[in-house]
């Protein structure tokens, strides 16, 4: 057993806690035992490994894919279950799945786990990363040459989108008084700077969703065959992309990506339908959800390039009120890969 499992060293811990949540716990026999709690570490081991199952394979180095295998191992080793060291092993995955979707394996993942103790996961660097293909695309700044630089889209969540609101000056503490209020300023002056860091962090996430999502719309735009439906495309992205980055408002942001995001969809099968069968108009993007209740009747609840499915679906009550029905299947090991050969593990059932 890894000596994680054993008193002190690296991690800390003099002994392994208990089960004290919905956990998973293998046994001589190895069956899964399953404690009925919540236990969103567990969900989010869930979330990794399909990540894992995803990405790790499609390293473009063999030599990447051969360092994957052994922190694998070394992860999802029965000691790295155990309540105490579930977060670690965690943040490891964590990192090493940022590393992957980089298409490489760097910082602390470029050699193979060791075979005692792992280091604190608060001691990993930050890498310093080059800009991303998609970063460094100009085709936003592009789309609006020609434009009035000073004109700015319409927003159709407010009749005047508010203006970037100025700096807001801290009050001041002195010296006279009571200790009571001071305490109450300072929480206030925290406050301040929060909500304003909070507004410039939500603003740039959102730029760089747009933005990257322009960069993937980019070479399917360009498989399309009908002339008209590339310069509906056009029309679209010019619209979109006139919500500038210097936009102070949020929700027209919000409303950008909402179109931006559906418009891909429809790119990856090389057709477009719903709000974009027509250009774009001349005025204010109303919300998505708005503009597909407007057209929902429109569209049947069928699949038109499946006949057998089209007329199972004809005899199945239609959802009111504009909901919809699905069918799932779901099968396979999560933790079975291509990366690892694994035996299959019998899971008891668990019930609340």
């Amino acid at each position: 057993m890894d000596k994680d499992s054993v008193s002190h060293g690296t991690d800390g811990a003099s002994t392994t806690t208990g089960l004290t949540r919905r956990s998973s716990r293998i046994v001589p026999n190895n069956t899964v035992v399953c404690v009925a709690q919540d236990d969103s570490i567990n969900i989010e081991l869930v979330y990794y490994t399909a990540m894992l199952k995803k990405f790790a394979p499609n390293l473009s180095k063999e030599k990447d894919k051969e360092k994957v295998i052994p922190w694998i191992r070394k992860l999802y080793a029965a000691e790295y279950a155990t309540e105490y060291f579930k977060t670690k092993r965690n943040r490891y995955l964590f990192t090493m799945i940022l590393s992957i979707l980089n298409d490489e394996m760097y910082g602390v993942f470029k050699s193979p786990p060791p075979n005692g103790p792992l280091k604190s996961p608060d001691s990993f660097s930050i890498a310093v990363m080059p800009l991303a293909t998609w970063e460094m695309d100009s085709m936003w700044e592009e789309m609006l040459k020609g434009e009035d630089n000073n004109a700015v889209a319409q927003c159709s969540m407010h009749a005047e989108c508010p203006p970037e609101e100025p700096d807001e000056e801290e009050t001041e503490i002195t010296a006279d008084m009571a200790d009571e209020e001071k305490q109450r300023i300072a929480e206030e002056n925290d406050k301040k700077k929060l909500d304003k860091s909070k507004k410039k962090m939500f603003s740039s996430l959102l730029d760089w969703e747009f933005q990257y999502l322009l960069h993937v719309a980019r070479p399917y735009a360009a498989l399309i065959t009908c002339a008209q439906d590339k310069t509906r495309v056009a029309k679209w992205l010019q619209k979109l992309c006139g919500v500038r980055i210097e936009t102070a408002c949020l929700k027209m942001k919000g409303v950008r990506n909402d179109y931006m995001m559906t418009l891909l969809g429809y790119l990856y099968d090389l057709r477009l339908t719903g709000p974009f069968e027509h250009p774009p108009p001349d005025g204010p993007l109303e919300s998505l959800n708005k503009a597909m209740e407007k057209l929902k009747d429109s569209f049947p609840l069928t699949v038109p390039t499946q006949n057998d499915v089209n007329e199972f679906l004809a005899g199945q009550p239609a959802p009111a009120d504009g909901g919809a029905f699905c069918y799932i299947a779901i099968s396979g090991d999560l933790q079975a890969t291509n990366l690892i050969k694994s035996k299959p593990i019998q899971t008891n059932s668990c019930s609340k």
